[in-house]
C-alpha cells in the first residue's frame, strides 16, 4: 500500500474515533466505544485501498492493516488521555461518607471481693510418689463471673539464637508483654492457643523492645516464631484470667490465698506436658485441700 493511501486509512480510522456517538472531546467520557469501532473500520478500509491499487493479497493486507492500527492507536491513545485529564467528571464524586467514630467500651471495673467470702486452697504435689518441685498450680475456672485487675507487672521476652527465653512461664489477661530479638534479626513472636493467638509481636532487627497486651485468651499458649517456624523455637507460657496461681516448693506443697467461694477448678502442670486437675468447693473462711498426682 503507498504512503497516501495509508495515510488516509489512518485519518477515516481517526475520524471515526472522534466523531462516533458525537464530538469526543465533547464527550470524553464516550470514548471507550468511538475506540472500538475506529479499529472495526480498519480492515474494511484497507481492503479497499489494496482494491484500488489493484494489490490485494493476503500478506499485504495484514501488514497494512497492522500499521494502519498502530498509527490510529498513537493518535487516540494520546487524545483520550488529555481528553480524560483536563475533563472534569461526569458525575462529581460523592464525598466520602463521614464515619462516627464509635468508642471503645470502657474495661470493666475489677470485682470487689469480701475477703470474708474467699477462702484457701493448698495441697502437695508429688509424681511417682516423689514431692514435685516446680509445679505450676492455678485456678482455670470457676471464677469467669468476676473482673481482675492485670498485674503492673511487664512480662517480658526475648528471641535469640533459636531459643525463647521468659521472665516467667505465667501471664494473666491484660497484662504487657515486651519482647525484642536478641540475635537482631527479624522475627514475630505468636503466643498461639486451641482459642487462638494471645499475641503476634513483630520484632525488629536492631533489638528495640516492642510490645502488646495479653488478648482475652486464657490457657496453655505455645511461643513461638511465626517467620522461622521450622526452627522448633518454642517455650510454653500458662495464661490465666485472675491472680490465683502459685509454684510448688521443695516438699511439693503448694497455697493459693484469697479464692472467692463457690465450685472452681484447679490445675497443676509439671514440665513437659504433664498435668492434673479437679473440681472444688471453697467455702468461705475455710481452707480446701486438694493434692495433685502427676
Amino acid at each position: 500500500m503507498s504512503r497516501r493511501m495509508l495515510w488516509l486509512c489512518v485519518v477515516l480510522a481517526t475520524l471515526v474515533f472522534f466523531l462516533w456517538g458525537g464530538p469526543s472531546w465533547r464527550q470524553a467520557d464516550a470514548a471507550d466505544a468511538g475506540a472500538w469501532w475506529s479499529y472495526a473500520v480498519v480492515p474494511p478500509l484497507v481492503a479497499a485501498a489494496l482494491i484500488f491499487e489493484r494489490r490485494l493479497a493476503a500478506v499485504p493486507f495484514i501488514l497494512a492493516t497492522l500499521e494502519v492500527a498502530a498509527w490510529k492507536f498513537c493518535a487516540t491513545y494520546l487524545f483520550a488521555q488529555t481528553m480524560w485529564m483536563i475533563s472534569p467528571p461526569k458525575t462529581p464524586p460523592s464525598p466520602p461518607t463521614a464515619v462516627s467514630a464509635q468508642p471503645r467500651a470502657p474495661d470493666l471495673p475489677p470485682s470487689v471481693i469480701d475477703p470474708r467470702d474467699t477462702g484457701v486452697v493448698e495441697g502437695r504435689v508429688v509424681r511417682g510418689g516423689t514431692p514435685f518441685e516446680g509445679a505450676i498450680v492455678y485456678v482455670d475456672g470457676g471464677l469467669e463471673g468476676y473482673v481482675f485487675a492485670p498485674p503492673t507487672e511487664v512480662l517480658r521476652v526475648v528471641e535469640e539464637g533459636g531459643a525463647i527465653t521468659t521472665e516467667a512461664e505465667v501471664a494473666q489477661i491484660g497484662q504487657r508483654v515486651e519482647a525484642r530479638s536478641g540475635d537482631l534479626k527479624l522475627h514475630t513472636l505468636i503466643a498461639s492457643t486451641i482459642e487462638g493467638d494471645a499475641f503476634s509481636i513483630p520484632l525488629q532487627s536492631s533489638g528495640a523492645w516492642s510490645n502488646a497486651v495479653l488478648r482475652p485468651i486464657a490457657g496453655i499458649a505455645t511461643l513461638h516464631c511465626g517467620v522461622h517456624q521450622r526452627s522448633g523455637e518454642s517455650r510454653r507460657l500458662v495464661i490465666t484470667s485472675n491472680p490465683f496461681w502459685t509454684r510448688s516448693d521443695a516438699s511439693g506443697s503448694y497455697r493459693l490465698n484469697g479464692v472467692p467461694k463457690g465450685r472452681v477448678h484447679v490445675t497443676a502442670l509439671g514440665d513437659g506436658s504433664s498435668g492434673a486437675g479437679a473440681d472444688k468447693w471453697i467455702q468461705a473462711g475455710a481452707t480446701t485441700r486438694l493434692d495433685f498426682s502427676l
